[in-house]
């Protein structure tokens, strides 16, 4: 009786060992596909966002196609002011 108690324990350990292989197998591959999105995103940028007729665009991307964030920010010395009609901020010089 106490042999098969040990055999339907380590059955148990072995199947739950499974799962987790099987989970970081699905990770891994939910992992490559949001890699695999990011780099087609990162290509779009790289073909849509830079236009060598306006300088302005120049800076929006990094080289690599990340999002350059300083650009997205408000200029130092912005002051964002809620409005009555909107309730959104609105950036005031």
């Amino acid at each position: 009786m106490l042999a098969v108690d040990e055999i339907k324990r380590e059955q148990d350990m072995d199947i739950t060992m499974d799962n987790a292989e099987d989970q970081m197998i699905s990770l891994n591959i939910e992992q490559q596909v949001q890699k695999e999105k990011h780099d087609w995103i990162n290509q779009l940028r790289l073909k849509f966002c830079i236009r060598p007729e306006f300088d302005v665009t120049k800076n929006i991307i990094h080289p690599d196609g990340q999002l350059n964030q300083k650009y997205f920010r408000p200029p130092k010395g912005y002051k964002a002011e809620l409005t009555s009609k909107r309730k959104q901020p609105r950036i005031k010089k």
